[in-house]
């Protein structure tokens, strides 16, 4: 349904940019060709009154000064296309090319030759070759974009080509139009793609920049209603209704708004939604006439909404208003407790919290009901409520998992007593639940009782064989400076799961930090950049390997490109910083290495790092 709305809107824009403005010069343009000007002249001339078989002779008699023979083949093509003989004016257009491939109208007017052919093949590749000369050619990717979109049905190039120009907008100036709709395009590219947080990015983009695009903001509602984003529909909505014609779909999103919030403001937006004879105007009527009580008439409507359209919200509620009001309570709890899961799976824990309720005041014995609770609260940082119906769901029914769970909430409150106290809960009843233990020896991990650790680590590796359990088992084995067992346990996490890529990073750095096994550690990082590109930490393993290798250079490279993309990040790290003094130490530039140290010292004092820089001139560390 949403892919049609969005494809109907996506036609009032126009599909191509044809540049036939841009493609020839001004008829009474004129080139001096220094002493053989007259032919070119008399050429212009004629083509201006359209005689442009007299236009060609006069040109194949310029054509003999052997000068400016770009201009010359250029306005042949010209000639040609005005004929309608567009083979021979892309014969012409690329001869003028291959004397001078800087000159782009040629480029254009080739394009335009193949579109008359309707050879969408070509006219994508003389296009290609010009932004290939000439990467920032705004007008050449749109029109790119266009035809791949369009024409070649290849929305992975066209959304290449529309990024570019989203790129080229942050380094120079481009036009609104070109800006506006590659946002466009690429937002409803993205969403035929799946991906569609980047999609409402790009429509967001659109909207902002440009106020007066009603069609940005429709197809905005559509997709945020779809998420239940239901503040950022109001938005949308709301301005939509301000400022373009009413819209019966628009009232049906801000109706849905209104009618999850339980607020009274549903009705007149709904009566107007339910004017169109659309998916969207039969939810607004069937919605209309449960506030209206009209249940009978609306109780087959409700049921079919469901089976057709299984994640929308709002029927849920309905159905289950519907019920409490035919004392079918058990029906009625049922919905109830749908919608407060779906509710709780989109983000709206207020309106979560209120199903729930409901659900309560019919039956407030169901252990489940309040493991949601637990949940919701959880979502809304109530810590103390969290763990109240987290108690109460395991007062109804003992469950590890529940127990589990609340020592892990006590163990990020760094109540590492609690916790322990609930994993060994959680153990006594159910022994075998590998992730008591495992969960158990990390929090021994956070008061440093690495021995206790390891010991509950290795009996969750006992009940369930896993990459996490074997990757934790090692940095605590590590801390012991067992250092052979940490290596067998990333080994066998590798073993299990060979798409980990921070155990290839761990076991390739340690080799590297104890310079050990260099060879074998720069391949383990490889690997680790292979399955996870551009990762800063990775870059910084590898960049040490390098240093440890003494491939100084090759290091230096590494670890700049580490700290840049750290730092671009928000998250730097001093130990980069101090790699990459002592990086810069090897290669002879002291006063660098100096400055990177202190950088490393003033987000970790250490006393090593002081060492470093008064050892080497940078004066005494206070």
């Amino acid at each position: 349904m949403k892919i049609v709305l969005l494809s109907l809107v996506l036609t009032m824009f126009p599909a191509a940019v044809l540049f036939a403005q841009s493609s020839f010069p001004a008829e009474g343009e004129a080139h001096s060709i220094a002493g053989d000007w007259y032919d070119y002249s008399m050429g212009l001339y004629h083509k201006s009154l359209k005689e442009y078989d007299t236009a060609l002779e006069y040109f194949e008699k310029a054509l003999g000064s052997k000068k400016e023979m770009h201009r010359v083949y250029f306005q042949m093509a010209g000639c040609h296309f005005y004929k309608n003989e567009f083979e021979k004016a892309d014969k012409y257009a690329r001869l003028a090319i291959e004397k001078d491939d800087s000159f782009k109208k040629p480029y254009y007017l080739s394009y335009n030759a193949y579109m008359r052919l309707k050879d969408y093949g070509g006219a994508t590749g003389i296009l290609e070759s010009l932004v290939k000369k000439y990467p920032d050619e705004v007008n050449a990717h749109y029109t790119l974009g266009n035809l791949y979109y369009t024409r070649l049905k290849d929305q992975e190039k066209a959304l290449d080509h529309f990024e570019r120009i989203i790129e080229l907008s942050k380094e120079q100036t481009v036009e609104e139009y070109f800006l506006e709709y590659s946002h466009y395009y690429a937002g409803y590219i993205y969403y035929r793609k799946g991906e569609h947080e980047k999609s409402i990015n790009h429509f967001k983009t659109v909207a902002e920049n440009n106020r007066t695009n009603s069609s940005a903001y429709n197809i905005l509602a559509g997709l945020l209603m779809d998420y239940h984003r239901i503040g950022e529909v109001q938005k949308y909505c709301e301005f939509y209704l301000e400022n373009f014609d009413d819209d019966p779909r628009i009232h049906g999103y801000l109706g849905r708004v209104y009618y999850l919030r339980d607020d009274l403001k549903a009705l007149p937006h709904l009566r107007k939604a339910s004017e169109k004879m659309d998916p969207e105007g039969l939810l607004a009527r069937s919605l209309l006439m449960e506030m209206q009580h009209r249940d009978e008439e609306n109780y087959e409507m409700l049921k079919f909404i469901i089976r057709k359209y299984p994640r929308y919200i709002s029927p849920h509620v309905a159905l289950g208003n519907t019920y409490h009001r035919k004392n079918e309570s058990e029906k009625a709890l049922a919905e109830y407790f749908t919608s407060g899961i779906l509710f709780h799976n989109v983000g709206l824990y207020d309106e979560s919290l209120r199903m729930f309720q409901k659900v309560l005041a019919i039956k407030d014995r169901i252990p489940e009901i309040y493991t949601y609770l637990g949940k919701v609260y959880e979502e809304k940082e109530m810590f103390d409520m969290a763990v109240l119906n987290y108690l109460k769901s395991n007062e109804l029914k003992e469950n590890s998992k529940v127990l589990v769970h609340i020592g892990y909430l006590y163990s990020q409150k760094n109540n590492y007593s609690e916790a322990i106290k609930y994993y060994d809960n959680a153990i006594k009843l159910e022994p075998g639940f590998s992730q008591s233990y495992f969960l158990k020896g990390l929090t021994y991990t956070y008061t440093e009782k690495y021995r206790q650790a390891e010991i509950n680590m290795k009996k969750a590796i006992r009940l369930k064989e896993d990459d996490l359990y074997y990757f934790y088992l090692a940095t605590v084995q590590e801390k012991q400076n067992k250092i052979h067992q940490t290596i067998d346990s990333l080994k066998r996490a590798i073993q299990l799961n060979p798409a980990n890529s921070r155990v290839y990073n761990y076991l390739g750095y340690l080799f590297a930090d104890r310079n050990m096994n260099l060879e074998e550690s720069v391949k383990l990082v490889e690997k680790a950049l292979e399955l996870e590109p551009g990762n800063g930490a990775y870059l910084d393993s590898l960049g040490w390997a390098y240093y440890r290798q003494g491939r100084y250079r090759e290091a230096l490279e590494k670890l700049l490109e580490a700290e840049r993309k750290l730092d671009g990040e928000g998250a730097p790290d001093p130990v980069v910083y101090d790699h990459i003094g002592d990086t810069y130490l090897m290669t002879g530039s002291k006063d660098d290495a100096i400055m990177y140290w202190k950088k490393a010292y003033r987000l970790q004092k250490s006393a090593e790092l002081q060492r470093k820089i008064e050892s080497h001139g940078g004066g005494i560390i206070k």
